[in-house]
């Protein structure tokens, strides 16, 4: 006796399995330890899950019409509150080893992402598919700071995220409708702000640049720093403060006298910095989202030009 495939639920979302979105299947669960499954199946994938106790299920594909698709759906909302009822998430094909997708399930305007990932069990469990699914997105803050997160236009106190210095969390959008950007702010920072928005699908380092409040506008500016990393079918997005010295961009004024001002042309609410000659600053955009394009002024005449600084092939010069 063997079961075709092991279901394995990384999420708090109490997930319940169907092969047609009609009868829920896998209903005889167990709490196994973690160690004991990545010991059982070979699998290392998921060291940095939140708990060392996971729900496994057995499933079974009984119809012989069955497309061997699994659908599946939270029955609660991450804090354990009330919500509308969860939509079935799209099929995923478990038949295949080496399946890594990602599928979304929609309560009133909240979007929950899950990612999943289909193994090859080992030894005994040859004949087993594995099946692991994760939170989509998970946030991790390393700074030493408490951390609050939002969605681009979800501004309520009850929309966003709050991460302790050091912890990671699952992320779930509050509203379909709007854009999967994050916004983040620093509480200690009082009156920094939040920061631009940036996209969480886009994999590699992006820096964040906080202005300072008026009654300290002559503060420098603080950064922030986010990774976006893939790890299986997850993705993590890893927030750290950025060290002065590691900002992405260095801007010189290589004027023999004159002084100029340049801001990000594409941000509306982007800060001018001031450079004297000779004068050279680091640099991270206003908002990352926003076209990156730098206007230069000089001062001592009108003429003003917008540059796209990450075009290194040439020197075109684009006029605003």
């Amino acid at each position: 006796l063997y079961s075709p495939y092991w279901l394995f639920e990384m999420t708090s979302l109490g997930l319940q399995w169907s092969a047609d979105k009609k009868s829920l299947g896998a209903l005889n669960s167990a709490m196994l330890p973690e160690r004991a499954i990545r010991k059982a199946f070979g699998s290392n994938d998921h060291d940095d899950a939140e708990s060392d106790v996971r729900l496994a299920s057995m499933f079974a594909f009984v119809d012989k019409s069955d497309t061997n698709r699994l659908f599946m759906r939270p029955s609660k909302a991450p804090d354990g509150g009330k919500t509308e009822q969860f939509a079935w998430t799209k099929g995923v094909p478990i038949d295949a080893v080496g399946t890594v997708v990602s599928v979304s399930s929609s309560a009133g305007n909240a979007q929950y992402d899950l990612g999943v990932a289909v193994q090859a069990g080992t030894g005994r469990f040859r004949r087993t598919n594995v099946v692991v699914v994760t939170p989509r997105f998970v946030l991790v803050n390393t700074t030493q700071h408490k951390v609050r997160v939002r969605q681009r236009n979800c501004t309520t106190g009850g929309d966003e995220l709050a991460l302790s210095a050091g912890q990671q969390h699952p992320w779930h959008w509050r509203s379909v409708k709007e854009p999967q950007q994050l916004s983040f702010c620093v509480d200690a920072w009082q009156g920094w702000g939040w920061s631009g928005y940036f996209d969480v699908n886009q994999v590699g380092i992006t820096g964040l640049r906080l202005l300072p409040p008026k009654a300290h506008a002559d503060a420098p500016p603080r950064y922030l720093r986010v990774e976006v990393k893939i790890k299986g079918p997850s993705v993590y997005v890893l927030l750290g403060e950025f060290e002065h010295s590691m900002l992405p961009y260095r801007v010189e004024n290589r004027l023999l006298h004159e002084t100029i001002n340049f801001r990000q042309a594409g941000a509306a609410d982007a800060a001018s910095v001031r450079l004297r000659p000779y004068q050279m600053v680091k640099y991270a955009w206003d908002e990352p989202m926003a076209d990156r394009l730098i206007q230069v002024d000089v001062e001592a005449s009108s003429e003003k030009r917008v540059y796209a600084v990450e075009d290194t092939t040439n020197e075109k010069q684009f006029e605003p």
